[in-house]
């Protein structure tokens, strides 16, 4: 949709030019018309030919800055994601890196940081995917930072909606951390405890890590 917009905006200023251009130089109209479609679908093709080579890089971009996210290299992947952000052309996107910043806060272990971006994006109007995201992540930044009983109320409000992505196999790992969280706050520790041992044996992933030392603190902490 957007490059339909951008397109129909290069074909609609190319058009006002060449007319301002006809009528100031006095070209008759059957010269003009042959040249506009010439000059037209070269322009067209040119923008088009930007768009794309665009979107490609940011995409490379984002590529890259996962790659370092998932090797540990969380600082790096935020100068990435912010430079994409100051980059970005419109405001869906800016919204799409700040969520995407988040995740990188809370590899640091910045929750507060985390938190106070997504608390921002509370106000924008996101919608589908990104809104789900942005629930997730905001239950699981409050859990981390310690935050039990907001995170209590974030996921309760969006239960419903957490168990529906999980039957689809959508989050299926991050609703995993989510729920021994609340089994935790539920006073559920055994099973909690289960889904832990099960977890660091079937998903030996080194971003997890880090998921499962705080879980596994915790559950210390009660003696469980």
């Amino acid at each position: 949709m957007r490059r339909m917009r951008f397109m129909l905006g290069i074909g609609l200023s190319l058009g006002l030019l060449l007319t301002l251009v006809r009528m100031v130089f006095g070209i008759d109209q059957d010269t003009f018309m042959n040249y506009y479609w010439i000059v037209g679908t070269i322009m067209v093709v040119i923008a088009a030919l930007f768009y794309a080579l665009r979107t490609s890089k940011s995409t490379t971009e984002m590529n890259k800055a996962v790659n370092l996210l998932n090797e540990g290299k969380a600082e790096e992947y935020i100068r990435i994601v912010e430079k994409l952000q100051v980059n970005a052309k419109t405001e869906g996107m800016r919204n799409l890196l700040r969520l995407n910043l988040t995740a990188g806060y809370c590899d640091l272990e910045d929750y507060e940081t985390a938190i106070n971006i997504l608390e921002e994006l509370r106000r924008k109007k996101l919608r589908g995917e990104m809104d789900l995201v942005w629930r997730l992540n905001l239950c699981y930044a409050y859990f981390c930072n310690g935050d039990n009983d907001v995170a209590m109320e974030i996921y309760e409000e969006n239960e419903a909606k957490f168990e529906e992505a999980k039957a689809k196999g959508k989050h299926q790992v991050n609703l995993m951390i989510l729920e021994m969280f609340v089994m935790m706050e539920r006073g559920q520790y055994v099973e909690a405890r289960k889904m832990l041992k099960d977890m660091k044996r079937d998903m030996d992933i080194p971003r997890l890590q880090r998921d499962y030392k705080l879980i596994d603190a915790r559950l210390n902490e009660l003696n469980m």
